[in-house]
C-alpha cells in the first residue's frame, strides 16, 4: 500500500506541477516577452475553450477504448508539441508566421488536455484498483477511495516549488538577457519523459491496440456504456442519489478551484499598482502569486493527516465548511482592511481544504464506474464546468472583474451549496456506507 501510494502521489504532483509550469510560462511568453502581438494571448485562451470544448467528450471516449495510459501518451506528446511551437512562434521573423504557430500551439495545448482531464485520474483510479485486488475484501472499497487523498503528501514540494522556480528564472532572465523562450524546452523534455513512463504502463491496461482488437476494444466499450445508461435509469436509487449527487458535487467543486486560481489573483493584482509598490509591497505581492503553487505544500500535510483522522463523510463535511469558514474569515479580512494578507491566508489553505473532499468525491464516484467508461464520465463532467464557466466568464465582460470581497463572497455561497446538497445525499440515503458503492454497483 505504502509504494502505490508514494506512486501515485509522486506522479499526480510532479505532472501537475510541470503542467503548471508549462501553463505560466506559455502565457507569459506568448502575452508579456515574446514580443508577440497584444492579442496573442485571447486568441490562445479562446481558441483552447472552443478546441476542448468541442473534444472534451470524444476524448473521453477516446481514451476509454484505447486506454487511459495510452492516451496520456499521446497527450504528453501533444503538450510537448505545443511549447516547441511556442519557441517557434517567438523566434520566427513574421508576425503572420508567429501566429500560425501559435494556433498551431494551442490547438495541441487543448487536445493535450482534453486528452488528460479524464484520463489521468481515471488512470491513478485504475493503479489504485488493481493494488486493491491484492488485500481484503472488506477494505477493499475503503481503500480505492481513500488513497488518493493519503497521497498527496509524496511530492508536493515538486507541485509547489517547481513552478515557483520556474517562474523566477523566467524573470531573472528576461531581465538581464535575451531568449527566455527556450527555458519552455524544459516542460517540454518533461512531457516527453512522462510520455515514456505512461508507455510503460500501457500493456498493464489491456486496451493495446491491435489489429484484431480494435473492434473487441469497440464493442466492450459500447456494452459497458448501454449498461451504464440502463443503470442510471432504473438503478438502485440510493446508489443513484449517491452518483448524481456526488457528480453534482465535483462540478462545484471544480468550479471553486477555477474561480479562485483564475479570477482571485487576477482581480487582486488589478487593484494593484505593481510598478507603484516598493520592495516590501512588491515582495508582499509576489508571496501572493507564489501562495497559489506554495498551498500544495500546506495540502500534502493536511489532506493526508485529517484522512487518517476522520471517516469518509465527516471528511466531506470538514471540507466544505471549512472552505466558507474560510472564505468568510478573508471577507472580514479585505472589509477591515487585511485583505492582502487575508487572500494570501485563504489562497495556502484553501486547496489542502476543498482537495480533502474533492478527492473522496472524485474516488467515489469513479469506483461506481465501470473502468471503461471512467474518462467519458470525468469528460463529460468537465463539459458541464466549461460551458457554466464560459456562460460565467462572458457574463464579466459586460460588468467587469469582481473584486476580491465580492469573490470571497461567491466562494462562500458555492461552498455552502456544496454542503447542502452533502446534506440531501445523507438525510435521503442515510449514513453513507462506502463499503456498498464497489466497482461492479453499475
Amino acid at each position: 500500500m505504502s509504494d502505490l501510494t508514494r506512486t501515485v502521489g509522486y506522479l499526480q504532483n510532479i505532472s501537475k506541477g510541470n503542467e503548471s509550469a508549462a501553463a505560466q510560462m506559455a502565457h507569459l511568453i506568448i502575452g508579456v516577452f515574446g514580443g508577440l502581438p497584444a492579442y496573442a494571448v485571447s486568441l490562445r485562451v479562446t481558441i483552447a475553450f472552443y478546441v476542448s470544448c468541442i473534444l472534451e467528450v470524444p476524448s473521453g471516449v477516446v481514451a476509454d477504448i484505447i486506454g487511459h495510459a495510452r492516451s496520456m501518451v499521446y497527450a504528453c506528446i501533444f503538450y510537448s508539441m505545443a511549447c516547441v511551437f511556442i519557441v517557434v512562434a517567438v523566434v520566427a521573423s513574421s508576425d503572420d508566421f508567429s501566429l500560425i504557430m501559435v494556433v498551431i500551439s494551442s490547438v495541441l495545448s487543448a487536445l493535450g488536455g482534453a486528452l488528460s482531464s479524464g484520463s489521468f485520474q481515471a488512470l491513478l483510479q485504475d493503479l489504485i484498483d488493481r493494488e486493491a485486488l491484492s488485500i481484503p475484501a472488506v477494505e477493499r472499497t475503503s481503500f480505492k477511495i481513500r488513497t488518493l487523498s493519503l497521497s498527496q503528501g509524496h511530492g508536493a514540494y515538486f507541485a509547489s516549488f517547481f513552478p515557483v522556480v520556474v517562474m523566477a528564472i523566467l524573470f531573472f532572465w528576461a531581465r538581464y538577457w535575451e531568449g527566455e523562450e527556450y527555458i519552455l524546452f524544459l516542460p517540454a523534455v518533461a512531457f516527453v519523459g512522462f510520455a515514456m513512463y505512461f508507455q510503460s504502463l500501457v500493456p498493464d491496461q489491456g486496451y493495446v491496440l491491435q489489429k484484431n482488437r480494435v473492434r473487441v476494444a469497440c464493442a466492450s466499450y459500447i456494452a459497458e456504456l448501454k449498461h451504464l445508461k440502463s443503470w442510471l435509469i432504473s438503478g438502485a436509487l440510493d446508489k443513484r442519489i449517491y452518483f448524481y449527487g456526488f457528480s453534482l458535487l465535483m462540478v462545484f467543486s471544480t468550479l471553486l478551484m477555477i474561480h479562485v486560481h483564475t479570477y482571485l489573483m487576477i482581480s487582486q493584482l488589478r487593484e494593484v499598482d505593481i510598478r507603484a509598490v516598493d520592495v516590501k509591497g512588491g515582495a508582499i505581492i509576489f508571496l501572493m502569486l507564489a501562495s497559489f503553487d506554495l498551498a500544495h505544500l500546506v495540502k500534502g500535510w493536511l489532506v493526508p493527516f485529517l484522512t487518517r483522522k476522520f471517516a469518509d463523510i465527516a471528511l466531506l463535511f470538514i471540507s466544505y465548511f471549512s472552505v466558507a469558514s474560510l472564505s468568510f474569515l478573508a471577507w472580514l479580512g479585505c472589509y477591515y482592511e487585511y485583505q492582502l494578507l487575508s487572500l494570501i491566508v485563504f489562497v495556502l489553505f484553501f486547496r489542502a481544504f476543498l482537495t480533502l473532499g474533492q478527492n473522496i468525491i472524485q474516488s467515489t464516484v469513479l469506483v461506481m464506474l465501470p473502468e471503461n467508461n471512467r474518462a467519458t464520465a470525468l469528460s463529460a463532467i468537465q463539459v458541464i464546468v466549461i460551458i457554466i464557466y464560459a456562460s460565467y466568464s462572458l457574463y464579466l465582460t459586460f460588468v467587469g472583474i469582481e473584486s476580491p470581497p465580492e469573490i470571497l463572497m461567491e466562494v462562500l455561497v458555492l461552498s455552502m451549496c456544496c454542503l447542502l446538497v452533502a446534506l440531501i445525499v445523507y438525510v435521503c440515503c442515510g449514513q453513507f456506507n462506502f463499503k456498498d458503492l464497489a466497482g461492479d454497483s453499475v
